[in-house]
Formats: C-alpha cells, structure tokens, sequence
C-alpha cells in the first residue's frame, strides 16, 4: 500500500514538473502581457 501512494506521488511529481517546463514560457508570456 505505502508503495502504491508513494508511487503516485512521484509520478505526479514528475507531471507536474513537466508541465510547469513545458508551460513556463507560455505562463511567462500571459504574465508579461497581464502584468502590462
């Protein structure tokens, strides 16, 4: 059981830090336009 949840949070770990390398230029770009 304990590996399953630390299986899980590695995996979203993983995704989120990938979508954040992925998605920091665009959020960057939408923050420099938002921000003027």
């Amino acid at each position: 059981m304990k590996k399953n949840v630390l299986y899980a949070i590695n995996f979203l770990f993983v995704l989120v830090i990938s979508v954040g390398v992925s998605a920091g230029p665009l959020m960057g770009t939408l923050d420099f336009h938002v921000g003027g």
